[in-house]
């Protein structure tokens, strides 16, 4: 089994629910209707960073360059160009992440990612029942749950985290000292390492 990281750049990153329309759903039907053995998951990066686990790696990225190649000429309002690489960085091989998560670690994080894009997937390309900011709270709030995060946990790790997330957008960046204050007069002690 061989990891393939593919990045495709788009025209217009208004446009990437119709990527996922258009290209990985198509495709990742393909594979599981040929009962190739994979695993995958996609992120938006704003690009798409799209990851294949498989002993067919080599098929899969041959298959793919010709159908991106043909959607770059056909679609080229939606597709501007692709490549493989690694952390989105053109010619380097993707070789897993096992190293930071650990081994164990490492094979759930990317299965749970999976689960994720499958997920993102369905409710992306199709009219889903709930809202995507339901999913999403939900999917959160399960998971601080499984992890034993109490409110005041998870209200600090939102914090830190919109504080990472607004010094990303200089439209939020004058209000960065403001979110350092409530997060020092706010936060509680936890049990929880790294909180």
């Amino acid at each position: 089994m061989k990891w393939i990281e593919l990045t495709v750049t788009l025209a217009d990153d208004t446009k990437f629910n119709e990527v996922l329309s258009i290209l990985v759903k198509p495709y990742i039907n393909s594979l599981r209707n040929r009962n190739i053995d994979f695993n995958w998951h996609f992120f938006r990066e704003p690009s798409l960073c799209w990851r294949i686990y498989s002993n067919k790696s080599q098929i899969i990225k041959s298959e793919l360059d010709i159908r991106l190649k043909e959607l770059e000429e056909s679609n080229s309002e939606i597709f501007k160009n692709h490549y493989f690489g690694a952390f989105l960085i053109d010619g380097k091989e993707y070789n897993g992440e096992s190293e930071l998560y650990g081994t164990d670690a490492w094979e759930l994080c990317y299965k749970r990612w999976e689960t994720g894009s499958n997920l993102a997937l369905l409710l992306c390309t199709t009219e889903p029942m709930k809202s995507l900011p339901f999913h999403y709270t939900r999917d959160i709030h399960l998971m601080e749950n499984q992890l034993g995060f109490e409110l005041p946990d998870a209200i600090t790790i939102y914090l830190k985290w919109l504080k990472t997330l607004m010094g990303c957008d200089n439209y939020y960046k004058p209000y960065l000292e403001t979110m350092s204050e409530l997060i020092k007069n706010t936060c509680r002690k936890s049990s929880i390492k790294g909180i």
